[in-house]
């Protein structure tokens, strides 16, 4: 029974073959029909009672049928990045009852709920549970750093920025790039629309420069990317 479905009923048929017109039913949950309504999880158990008249002699017959009708539900999602920036791994974090598979960009679902290697940006994660009570799809966010950019005004990577950041809770304060002397170039923040390779103005030249990302939790994280003219 689909937990997340309540309080709309399902129904349990015993699967009776032959005449049921001279049957009595009796179930666990003190109903009298051959099949039963219900939406809660549990055991039913249904007795079913004939009664027939041979030769003036009254025979009575009773057959026994128990069904167990199992939980599940939609899973309740969440996620965790655990490694290197850039390449991480995915680790999902479900809670309900459930059999669950899992599916990451509409790819192909494993049962595995792990996935390695992912490219940073935006990841779609799709949770599906087993007995057909439905899925649950959420966004994953996976920061990353390019490792360069040209900024030619061509349309592709004309500026530096950061991919993956979640907009609705962004997980860095700032980043600041530096020259290969440690002059400070230029900050970013969360509003900011990438570096696009100059200092006041001045287009900087082709080269490597240095970045300090810096976590509202106080933690920082360093590294380099090139400017390609």
């Amino acid at each position: 029974y689909c937990l997340n479905t309540y309080p709309s009923t399902i129904t349990i048929d015993p699967g009776l073959i032959g005449t049921i017109s001279d049957a009595t039913f009796n179930w666990s949950n003190s109903e009298t029909t051959p099949s039963i309504e219900v939406n809660e999880a549990g055991t039913y158990t249904l007795t079913v009672t004939r009664t027939k008249t041979i030769n003036n002699q009254e025979y009575t017959c009773n057959g026994t049928r128990t069904i167990t009708v199992l939980p599940s539900e939609i899973a309740q999602v969440t996620y965790q990045l655990t490694g290197n920036i850039g390449n991480p791994t995915l680790n999902v974090i479900t809670e309900g009852t459930g059999n669950y598979s899992y599916s990451l960009n509409n790819g192909p679902y494993q049962q595995n709920p792990v996935f390695e290697n992912l490219s940073p940006g935006e990841h779609i994660l799709t949770v599906k549970d087993a007995n057909g009570c439905g899925s649950t799809t959420i966004t994953v966010y996976v920061l990353g750093f390019p490792n360069f950019f040209t900024p030619n005004s061509d349309g592709y990577h004309d500026t530096w920025q950061i991919a993956g950041q979640n907009p609705d809770s962004p997980q860095l304060q700032r980043i600041e790039i530096y020259d290969r002397f440690s002059k400070l170039l230029y900050v970013l923040n969360k509003n900011s629309n990438g570096w696009n390779g100059t200092y006041n103005g001045t287009p900087m030249p082709s080269s490597d420069y240095w970045f300090k990302a810096i976590f509202k939790n106080g933690r920082t994280y360093r590294g380099h990317f090139t400017l390609k003219r």
